[in-house]
């Protein structure tokens, strides 16, 4: 087992130093998604880029960009088929997946092993992308380049086949003990959603941009709230496996004393 210094020194697949993160909850009376598929929410979609660009304008924020999730935090899975790579009916594939705008691996300094990032022109209105990790090019693509092949999630017939347009190095997104798994990610820019995570890099302590943050939020919409706002290396400490290294006796001290 890692020590406590070996955890908290290996890299987590991305660059935690001086990145706030928070997220914000839009409410569906006043940001209404779709009932039917594509699920989509039009003021979801022109909160989320006016707020990013409102953000990205406070002095000393070097850039930010939108997720539905940041890393170490877990996420969804989600149940697909691979073109050219049928299942019995019933047996499909199934990852994680995560949603990510086209600043987020820039912002969050992820490498591009292939292919590209999301762009600027990855929106509603072409056909939907997707990225990712190394961990899914092993288990799915061993022997070949998987930039160029489409992938079907199950979850709707509706939901078309979407393209592959680059490969990530593999991110830290549940725990830092615990082996990248295989990762989707879709374009929160195609497919808006009502919780958005925001990830900031700053050029100083990321705490010192909390207020100029929550400002910023209620110029836009006084209602809503930044959830949670901490920077990454907090959460990379409070990360399971570095708090069981780091308060060992919190198992012992909480067990339950059996008769």
């Amino acid at each position: 087992m890692k020590s406590l210094r070996a955890l908290l020194h290996q890299s987590p697949g991305f660059d935690s130093k001086n990145v706030l993160t928070f997220s914000v909850n839009l409410p569906d009376a006043s940001y209404p998604t779709q009932q039917e598929w594509p699920f989509d929410s039009p003021k979801s979609a022109q909160f989320e880029k006016r707020f990013t660009q409102r953000l990205a304008e406070l002095p000393g924020v070097q850039s930010v960009a939108a997720a539905d999730s940041v890393p170490l935090n877990g996420g969804g899975s989600i149940r697909f088929v691979i073109e050219g790579q049928p299942r019995p009916a019933g047996q499909d594939e199934e990852c994680d997946i995560r949603g990510a705008d086209f600043r987020y691996f820039s912002t969050m300094k992820v490498p591009l092993i292939s292919g590209r990032f999301f762009s600027e022109t990855d929106t509603e209105d072409v056909p939907w992308r997707m990225i990712v990790n190394q961990a899914f090019v092993k288990r799915y693509f061993p022997n070949e380049d998987p930039v160029g092949k489409r992938v079907h999630f199950t979850f709707n017939a509706k939901e078309p086949y979407r393209e592959i347009v680059g490969v990530v190095g593999n991110i830290a997104e549940d725990d830092l003990a615990v082996p990248p798994p295989p990762v989707i990610y879709y374009s929160v820019d195609q497919n808006p959603s009502s919780f958005i995570s925001y990830v900031m890099r700053t050029s100083g302590d990321p705490s010192a941009f909390i207020g100029a943050a929550r400002a910023a939020l209620t110029e836009i919409d006084p209602q809503l709230a930044l959830i949670k706002p901490q920077s990454m290396e907090q959460i990379a400490s409070q990360s399971p496996s570095v708090f069981l290294r780091r308060y060992p006796s919190y198992l012992i001290g909480s067990s339950p004393h059996w008769r």
